[in-house]
C-alpha cells in the first residue's frame, strides 16, 4: 500500500509504528474515500482538524490518546454518539460467536450486536482443497461427518438455526456473478460427491452446484424470515503474490465486468416460481451496471408489493 509493506499492518504490538505509518501515507489518499472518512472521524470524535502527515504523527498520536481518556472513548461510546441503533458482523457459519453470546447474556447496551450468516466459502470455484477445508470445520463445529448431501444440508441447517437463536436475521453472499443452472438433489449430490473424492468440476458443474447451494440456503432464510444480500461483481484475490503471503481477503479485490443479466434474472424467477423471493437484496460493485440491476428489480413484484428486490 502505497510503497510499504504489507506486514507493518499485520504486525501487532507497536501501534504507534502503525499510526505512523498511516499518517505517512495519508496525504496520498486525497480523491480516496479513507481519506474523508479519517477527516471527519478526526473531527466527530476527536475535536481536530489537523492533517496526518509523518512530520505532525507524534502530536496527532499524544493529541487523540489524551481525547480518548478525557472523554472516556470506548468503541460502545463511539457507537452510542453516531446514533447506532443495529450494527451486524460478517460470519462464517462456523463461527463460535461467543461474543456476540457474551454481550447477549451481559444486556444493558443499547446498541444490537448482531451476527450476518456469511457463507462465501462454500461457494465451489476452482480449488476444491478451499472448500474441503472448510468443510472439515463445519464437521467439527456440529459434530458429524459431511460426506454426502444429506449431511451438508442438516449442517447448514443445524449452524442457521444457531445463528438465529443469536439473532442473526441476515445472510450476506459476495459471489462474482450468478450463473444459473436448475439443479436438482440428486445432481447436487453427485456433484460434492466428487469434489470430495478430489475430482475437478467443469465450469458448468461448478455453477450448478453453485446454484443448487444458493437456492438452498435462501430457502432456509425464507423460512426463518431474513433478509437476503447478495453483493455481486467484485473480482477477489488478485495479486498471487499476496495470496500465497496472506491468503484470502488480502486487500487486492477489484471492480469486475461480469455478464449478470441472464443468470440473475434465471435465479429470481426459479425462487419466485417456488414462492421463496422474500426480502433480497442487490448490492451491484461497478457503477456501468447500475441500469441494469435497476430493471431487473422491476421484473418481480406482488400484490401490494411494489419490488420483492
Amino acid at each position: 500500500m502505497f510503497g510499504q509493506d504489507e506486514l507493518i499492518f499485520r504486525k501487532k504490538g507497536n501501534d504507534f509504528e502503525l499510526f505512523k505509518t498511516w499518517c505517512e501515507i495519508f496525504p496520498s489518499l486525497i480523491f480516496n474515500p479513507l481519506y474523508d472518512w479519517t477527516k471527519l472521524e478526526l473531527k466527530q470524535y476527536f475535536d481536530t482538524e489537523a492533517e496526518p502527515n509523518s512530520k505532525n504523527a507524534k502530536a496527532i498520536w499524544e493529541q487523540l490518546n489524551g481525547t480518548i481518556a478525557n472523554k472516556k472513548l470506548s468503541p460502545r461510546s463511539i457507537l452510542m454518539q453516531s446514533g447506532v441503533e443495529v450494527l451486524c458482523t460478517s460470519d462464517d457459519p462456523t463461527d463460535s460467536l461467543d461474543y456476540h453470546l457474551k454481550l447477549r447474556d451481559e444486556g444493558g447496551f443499547e446498541t444490537r450486536i448482531l451476527p450476518t450468516f456469511r457463507l462465501d466459502k462454500l461457494f465451489y470455484k476452482e480449488n476444491f482443497n478451499e472448500l474441503k477445508s472448510w468443510l472439515k470445520l463445519l464437521e467439527a463445529v456440529t459434530n458429524r461427518n459431511i460426506s454426502n448431501l444429506n449431511d451438508l444440508k442438516d449442517g447448514l441447517i443445524e449452524r442457521h438455526q444457531f445463528f438465529h437463536d443469536c439473532g442473526c436475521r441476515m445472510s450476506d453472499h459476495g459471489l462474482e456473478k450468478i450463473s444459473y443452472i436448475q439443479c436438482s438433489d440428486t445432481d447436487a449430490e453427485k456433484l460434492l460427491v466428487s469434489i470430495l473424492n478430489e475430482k475437478q468440476l467443469t465450469q458448468d458443474e461448478m455453477d450448478q452446484l453453485n446454484s443448487f447451494v444458493l437456492v438452498f440456503l435462501i430457502g432456509l432464510n425464507h423460512s426463518k424470515k431474513w433478509t437476503t444480500l447478495l453483493h455481486l461483481g467484485a473480482i477477489r484475490n488478485n495479486n498471487g503474490v499476496a495470496y500465497q503471503r496472506f491468503g484470502l481477503d488480502n486487500g487486492t479485490d477489484s471492480v469486475g465486468d461480469f455478464t449478470h443479466a441472464k443468470g440473475i434474472n434465471k435465479l429470481l424467477d426459479h425462487l419466485e416460481n417456488n414462492d421463496t423471493l422474500h426480502k433480497l437484496v442487490l448490492f451491484n460493485l461497478n457503477p456501468a451496471d447500475n441500469y441494469l440491476f435497476s430493471s431487473i428489480m422491476g421484473n418481480f413484484y406482488g400484490k401490494g408489493i411494489i419490488n420483492k428486490v
